[in-house]
Parts: structure tokens; C-alpha cells; sequence
């Protein structure tokens, strides 16, 4: 059901991403949520943040943003300033124990332009994250995108097992998704994701969608394979902690995965409390579209403004 909220929140979103963005980005609430939610244009600024995040014991995933490349040398160009984040948090020594994460994108790796060009990019960076001691997370692109990057990453995973997948919950295919990967053990970071698909293919309430998380979740605990949950919602992490319990695993066994400059506050407290807190850390130039979507997570309006606002 659509609520007010929902309309607010599509009007504001369409005025971040529509003819109004050259005005918007240069607005001061724009300015300063990117000042708290982007780490920097370069990978030495990510790598930065993601330094001292170690310093409280959380440990980072880097998220390059990038445009995505229309050729094959944009590709290769692509891949190469991903190598070279990896190879920046080796250096400072951000890869020992969890190691290092870097989440690309399907368009990154040059899917639109073919399953093989996006191949070839995935193993020479999986090759690279393991020399490294990193690891590389796809994330979850579009709908149409969907089966072909859990294809991609089936074929590479017994090169590379530690390659993961992103899983958008709130997707109705996502239940099947879930227990295909349990049953291969796939290392999986699970997202409610956000309210801007079709009612066709995705939850659209609220309740449906965090009902749909809690089932892959359950799923994914129950195998054998890596999880890796991304939510900041109180009653969502409340329900995790009880579903870790049930299967028997320490709050260090599964990973919870927050974004960069939300609720810092939070993420240091379940850090002290002995869980395994990986931050999202995006960085580069390609930074609106990201801040666009990461307001359009929230699913309430006091996250939404403090997400528009800096305040998260």
C-alpha cells in the first residue's frame, strides 16, 4: 500500500535525479551528505576511511563509484583502478584478518557489453583479491540482470570460492535464489533493498519485504556457506540476533554490514559488543546516483531526512 511517506519521498527523489540535479548538487544539504556519506573522489581517501574504521574495529568493503564503461578499454581501465584498491589496502594492511572486500557492480565489469567480456574482468580481479588477501562482491544490479550474474559467479566460484553475490530480498524470485545458494554454499551479502521495483517482480510493502530478508536470512544461516546481513533497522538486527542464536552461531560468525557515515554511533556499539561490522565505503566521482539510492533506502521519514539531510 502506498503511503504518504511514499509520495514525499518519490517527489524528493525525482527532483535529486531529474532536471533540477545541476542546481541540487550544488545545494548545501547535498554538499554535506556527501561530505559524510562519500569518502572522496580517489581510493587513497576510501582507504583512508577505511583505516580508521579499523581503528574501532570495523572492518570496510570498498564500493568504487565509477561511470560505467561503453567499451572495452573503459573496461580494462575499470579493472584496473579496482586492482589498485586492492592493492592500496593490502599496503596499508587492511587485508589481514577478514581481509579486504570490494563490492562492483555487473556494469563495471562490462556485462551490458557481453557475459564474456564480464568474465574475463571477474577473474583478473578475483585473481588479484586472493594474491591480495581480499575478496570480491558482486553486487546486485538490475532485474533483467539478475540470473546472469548468479551464473557468473557460479562459474568462477570453484576457482574462487570466496567470490560472493548480492541478494536483494525484497525480489519475489529471492526465496529460490536463497536456498539455490545455501545448497552451494555461496558466501551471500543480503539486502532488503529498495522500494523502487515493480509490485510484479518485488515486495513493495514495507512488512512483506522485511518478512522476505528474515526468510533468506533463516535460509542462508542454516547452510554452511558465508552471510554477510545489511540492514541498520533495529527490529531487523533484533530478529538476526535471535535467528544467529537459533543456529548456533556466535555473533562473530556472521557478518553486518552497514553503510559509511550512517549511524556511526550504532555500528562502534555492535563492534564493541563482539560482532563482525563491515562498512560499505563508497569513493570516486560517479557519487550522486549512490546518494540518490542510499535515500531512497530508508523506510521511514525521520531515516529519509537524515539521510538527505547528513544526519544519519
Amino acid at each position: 500500500m502506498r503511503t504518504p511517506f511514499d509520495a514525499l519521498r518519490g517527489s524528493a527523489l525525482d527532483r535529486l535525479t531529474g532536471p533540477t540535479r545541476a542546481r541540487a548538487e550544488k545545494s548545501a544539504t547535498i554538499r554535506s551528505a556527501r561530505a559524510r556519506f562519500i569518502a572522496g573522489p580517489r581510493v587513497e581517501d576510501a582507504v583512508e576511511a577505511a583505516a580508521d574504521l579499523r581503528r574501532t574495529d570495523r572492518l570496510a568493503i570498498l564500493h568504487p563509484l565509477l561511470p560505467p564503461p561503453q567499451d572495452a578499454s573503459q573496461v580494462a581501465t575499470l579493472v584496473a583502478a579496482c586492482r589498485r584498491a586492492l592493492r592500496e589496502m593490502d599496503a596499508q594492511g587492511l587485508a589481514a584478518d577478514h581481509g579486504s572486500d570490494l563490492l562492483v557492480t555487473p556494469d563495471h565489469l562490462g556485462l551490458p557489453l557481453g557475459r564474456e567480456v564480464a568474465q574475463t574482468s571477474l577473474l583478473a580481479l578475483t585473481s588479484v583479491a586472493e594474491a591480495w588477501g581480499g575478496r570480491i562482491t558482486l553486487g546486485e544490479g538490475r532485474l533483467d540482470q539478475v540470473q546472469e550474474v548468479l551464473d557468473l559467479a557460479d562459474e568462477v566460484r570453484p576457482m574462487y570460492p570466496q567470490t560472493g553475490v548480492t541478494l536483494v530480498a525484497r525480489r519475489h524470485r529471492s526465496d529460490a535464489d536463497a536456498a539455490a545458494l545455501a545448497e552451494k554454499g555461496a558466501r551471500v551479502r543480503l539486502v532488503r533493498g529498495g522500494p523502487n521495483e515493480p509490485r510484479t517482480e518485488a515486495w513493495s510493502d514495507r512488512h512483506e519485504a522485511d518478512l522476505a530478508w528474515t526468510r533468506c536470512l533463516a535460509t542462508l544461516l542454516a547452510a554452511p556457506g558465508e552471510t554477510a546481513l545489511v540492514t541498520h533497522d533495529p527490529q531487523l538486527l533484533e530478529v538476526a540476533d535471535a535467528l544467529i542464536y537459533h543456529h548456533g552461531l556466535g555473533p562473530e560468525q556472521v557478518e553486518q554490514q552497514m553503510y559509511y557515515g550512517v549511524q556511526p554511533a550504532q555500528q562502534m556499539r555492535l563492534a564493541d559488543a563482539g560482532h563482525r561490522v563491515r562498512v560499505l565505503i563508497p569513493y570516486g566521482p560517479d557519487w550522486y546516483d549512490y546518494l540518490a539510492q542510499l535515500a531512497g533506502r530508508p523506510s521511514t521519514p525521520i531515516g529519509f531526512w537524515r539521510v538527505l539531510s547528513g544526519r544519519g
